[in-house]
């Protein structure tokens, strides 16, 4: 037996090194690239040929949008700006690490508790903040409370997604995260991420029992009535027009729109929106954006429409292999919904901010989809 074969470089460091990444995504974003390098090195060396699978329907868009996104960096108005910001494109080969390990990756059932641990811990630090701050909007683990609200909220859709199909003492346990991950999303008084929770769990319970979406927006209601004033407060100002917040992402709509009209088809280039923002600014607008704070308009203007085409795709075809694997694979319910729920989430969160290219929402959002297309294969779904 080759060196190259041996269980401990198969088996134990990938199951060791893939439990510390996903301890890490809620964490560190640091943490969790550097687990996710040495995976790389032990595939590279481990590979002798075998042959790299794939990420199901999303190999095609991530591609397709990887592929568009370098062809726009060559030809960006500032190629100095452009070019350090495609390597964020390399996360996109988390699928296909983690995928080739397949043989010997953990349960997929202990990969979620250790999310939960890890999420877990940043809500009740970020709850602490809360409370101990007089209010001030909580940011766990993460350096943004928008960041950390996007992962309670997709990790919190695990959970949601586990209450709803699975059962006994695990359901009981997801519910409990569940309660945990939602409170310490309405402490960063984040409401983007509000919403997607919203939209998510519509998604979820149209899926599983279409009746029960009547109960959501009561349910809602007795949430918001026994919330903590900043939050009703909050809450109070999502459609208001008047708010600075609010008309600016009005405005940067209509910048982005413009950028788009005058570089339709490579965008102004990765990262430089915020360098070419001024010239487009509405002379209304707050001075000083440097994203425009949704994902359409952010793509479109900085990648050109080809990129959001492919970044269109990615969304569609992860949310129909969910949907689809929901209904034809009880034993990955649990793991498609999470991803579905990932999908909507980030959809519409981001309507309101640019979450996409933000490295920890992004490498959680493509580790709930690798989940999925593993359940969908069989793997580390035994002895559920």
């Amino acid at each position: 037996m080759s060196w190259r074969d041996h269980p401990i470089l198969l088996k134990g460091l990938p199951a060791c090194f893939i439990l510390l990444f996903v301890l890490s995504l809620p964490v560190s974003i640091a943490a969790a690239e550097i687990c996710l390098a040495v995976l790389f090195a032990l595939l590279v060396v481990t590979f002798r040929g075998r042959r790299l699978s794939d990420a199901g329907t999303i190999t095609v868009p991530l591609i397709l949008y990887s592929g568009f996104s370098m062809i726009s960096a060559v030809f960006s108005l500032n190629l100095e700006h452009s070019l350090p910001d495609i390597r964020s494109l390399l996360l996109f080969a988390t699928p296909f690490i983690i995928a080739y390990f397949k043989a010997s990756i953990p349960r997929l059932r202990d990969q979620v508790m250790v999310l939960y641990v890890g999420a877990g811990a940043s809500s009740a630090y970020g709850l602490y903040q809360y409370w101990t701050s007089d209010g001030e909007r909580a940011t766990g683990f993460m350096s943004h409370y928008m960041t950390f609200a996007e992962q309670m909220m997709m990790v919190g859709g695990v959970a949601f997604a586990a209450v709803l199909y699975e059962k006994g003492k695990w359901r009981w346990v997801s519910g409990f995260v569940l309660v945990l991950l939602v409170a310490g999303c309405a402490a960063s008084l984040t409401r983007s991420a509000w919403i997607a929770i919203v939209a998510g769990v519509v998604a979820l319970v149209a899926v599983k029992k279409p009746l029960l979406t009547l109960a959501i927006p009561p349910a809602a209601a007795l949430i918001l009535l026994v919330a903590p004033p900043e939050v009703r407060q909050r809450a109070s100002t999502i459609f208001d027009p008047t708010m600075t917040t609010n008309r600016d992402r009005i405005l940067m709509v209509k910048s982005g729109l413009a950028m788009v009209r005058d570089h339709p088809l490579l965008g102004v280039g990765p990262d430089v929106v915020g360098l070419a923002y001024p010239e487009y600014k509405a002379p209304e607008a707050t001075p000083g954006a440097v994203h425009l704070h949704n994902n359409i308009i952010q793509i479109a203007a900085e990648r050109g429409l080809p990129a959001l085409a492919a970044w269109l795709y990615l969304m569609a075809a992860a949310g129909i292999a969910s949907y689809r694997l929901i209904r034809s694979r009880p034993a990955a319910a649990p793991y498609a919904a999470s991803a579905l729920f990932a999908v909507v989430g980030m959809f519409v969160s981001g309507l309101f901010e640019f979450n996409f290219e933000d490295s920890e929402i992004k490498l959680l959002f493509l580790f709930l989809l690798t989940l999925m297309f593993l359940a969908r294969e069989g793997h580390g779904t035994e002895a559920r």
